[in-house]
């Protein structure tokens, strides 16, 4: 049997030794073999805006037999459980079983994201997706629910979303991470069609009914209904993502209609109603996020809102998250100076944080014009109109202009196979970041991924634009690693081509011969003497073309001769 936990009075498992202890007591409690039992939800894991609670810990729990987890992970029947493992889950108590079918579900979570994905996206981006696949279609997201859910859950769980899924990522063929930390996949048919047919066989043919359903909204055409074709079709299908979305909805949608019944029954009418009215008061707490007390004033509000949305803009601060936090900031200031002018009631956040932003500060280009063009003789740049009649900042302040250092350079040795071939390096750096007063700093330590591309020629430059030490009215140099190519024990490297010397006896170069030449991607090929083999040098990293391989033979010569071979080299050249 599976016992599952859910924490809806919001505390921190980790902050409270004792709750494990309370929670394997409630599992012991069950008169039956309990095979495998998890706690999930704001209380298991932090969200962003709940409050935590400061006494009492109500426990929600539901009991299922191991058949039907292990059918909803491996087949998606409901995705009811399935799409609850596909977040971070603390386990009480663990089975072997469960484990196999868990990572075949998250592996599939991956795959479903990654078709509603486009080329190049960003962790945040596929977790958000991850996420969200099991609350698709389901009622409650209509009301009872708040809107930012998913969100609060990958902006709060970022590095436990990151454990539990980047070595699916990185056994994934098509997807690669970038030197900036986003990540690339490849929209070939053939891999996406792949994703599609390692997809649970209930999916796949929902997702065919909605395929085939868009082809003939569209006007129809043929189907070529086999395997492979079938998926690669449906791959490089315009309906692709809609499609995978409806299917998803399909799953989750009549489910959750079911589960609200029976929580009815199991729960009791008034336990439900109180329950529901609890998820429904679940909004963010604006007070909180612009760090203000409820009895503030509005002047109060403005300079809250000036500090936290310049901070956290995402122009300037690319840490993950930081997107939730600059939309929560703005709903913050957005409700709160509605209510000082008196139109709250009814008022509801238009979810364009953005638009906040460029009323407040009266531009449409955040960052762009802080400091104008016009600098005197003590070297000082005074605000420019975005700081115009800034909320009680006078418009003839003026500061230092900030200035950036010099790019720091270092060298990344790599070797002819990884320049043949490509590879992924990962650099740790220390830098000091500003602390939250904008004028101190700290030392914090950061890997910098840099993917080295085929065919890159020694002093290639990689550049990581603002990543060098933060300080006040200071912009972050950039850091550059340069690209020193290692001395290789085979071959020498002119251009694209690849140079190989071979050491060969003196009569093999007069009477022919062949060599044998170890290539960088461990071929063997048997070359002829003094021959040049088109395509086997370096490719190019631009046209992924190859140079040639040029194999240059140094004869030994023997150190003595007979006089007898003496004669039939005189014979042979007709030499007297």
């Amino acid at each position: 049997m599976l016992c599952k936990l859910i924490f809806k009075r919001n505390f921190s498992v980790a902050s409270d030794p004792s709750l494990m202890e309370k929670l394997q007591g409630v599992i012991n409690g069950f008169n039956a073999p309990i095979r495998y039992a998890v706690a999930y939800g704001s209380g298991a894991y932090e969200q962003k805006g709940y409050e935590k609670a400061k006494a009492g810990k109500r426990i929600k729990y539901g009991v299922v037999s191991m058949h039907h987890l292990l059918r909803d992970l491996e087949e998606w029947e409901t995705l009811y459980l399935a799409g609850r493992l596909q977040k971070p889950v603390k386990i009480l108590r663990d089975d072997a079983k469960v484990k196999l079918a868990t990572k075949q579900n998250l592996e599939n979570a991956v795959r479903v994201a990654l078709l509603m994905l486009p080329e190049r996206f960003t962790e945040e981006d596929l977790f958000l997706k991850i996420a969200g696949l099991s609350y698709r279609g389901d009622f409650r997201m209509l009301f009872g629910e708040n809107p930012h859910k998913v969100y609060n859950i990958v902006y709060a769980q970022m590095d436990a979303f990151h454990e539990k899924y980047v070595d699916i990522i990185t056994e994934l063929p098509n997807v690669n991470y970038l030197a900036d930390g986003s990540l690339e996949q490849d929209m070939s048919i053939k891999l996406r069609g792949n994703l599609i047919q390692k997809l649970p066989k209930n999916f796949q043919t929902l997702l065919q009914h909605h395929y085939l359903w868009s082809i003939s909204k569209a006007g129809g055409k043929s189907v070529n209904r086999e395997e492979p074709f079938y998926s690669q079709g449906i791959a490089d299908s315009p309906y692709v993502s809609n499609c995978v979305a409806k299917t998803v909805r399909d799953i989750v949608g009549q489910p959750a209609i079911t589960q609200s019944i029976k929580g009815i029954f199991t729960a009791g009418l008034s336990r439900t109603f109180k329950y529901s009215m609890e998820k429904f008061n679940k909004k963010l707490d604006y007070y909180k996020i612009l760090n203000l007390k409820r009895d503030c004033e509005d002047a109060e509000i403005k300079a809250a809102y000036r500090k936290l949305s310049l901070k956290f803009h995402p122009e300037r601060n690319s840490a993950p998250g930081t997107k939730q936090i600059f939309m929560n900031i703005a709903e913050a200031y957005d409700v709160l100076s509605n209510e000082f002018e008196g139109s709250m009631q009814g008022y509801e956040f238009h979810g364009d944080p953005e638009k906040v932003f460029n009323e407040f500060f009266g531009t449409k280009n955040p960052f762009a014009d802080f400091f104008v063009g016009q600098v005197d003789s003590s070297n000082t740049a005074t605000f420019g109109k975005k700081f115009n009649g800034l909320h009680g900042l006078a418009s003839n302040n003026s500061i230092f202009a900030p200035t950036q250092d010099p790019t720091l350079e270092f060298d990344i040795n790599l070797t002819l196979e990884e320049l043949y071939t490509g590879a992924l390096k990962k650099i740790k750096i220390s830098r000091k970041l500003l602390n939250d007063d904008g004028m101190t700093t700290s030392v914090k330590e950061k890997i910098l991924t840099v993917e080295i591309s085929s065919g890159w020629r020694a002093g290639t430059k990689i550049i990581f634009p603002k990543e060098g030490d933060q300080g006040p009215n200071k912009i972050p140099s950039d850091v550059a690693f340069i690209v020193k190519e290692t001395k290789h024990d085979r071959f020498t490297r002119k251009g694209d081509d690849l140079i190989f010397v071979a050491e060969i006896p003196l009569v093999n170069a007069l009477i022919g011969h062949h060599v044998e030449v170890l290539t960088l991607d461990e071929r063997i090929l048997r070359i002829p003497v003094n021959e040049t083999i088109k395509g086997e040098g370096m490719p190019n990293s631009k046209t992924k073309k190859k140079g040639d391989l040029i194999i240059k033979f140094k004869p030994t010569f023997p150190k003595s001769l007979t006089d007898q071979q003496k004669a039939l080299l005189k014979n042979t050249f007709n030499m007297k």
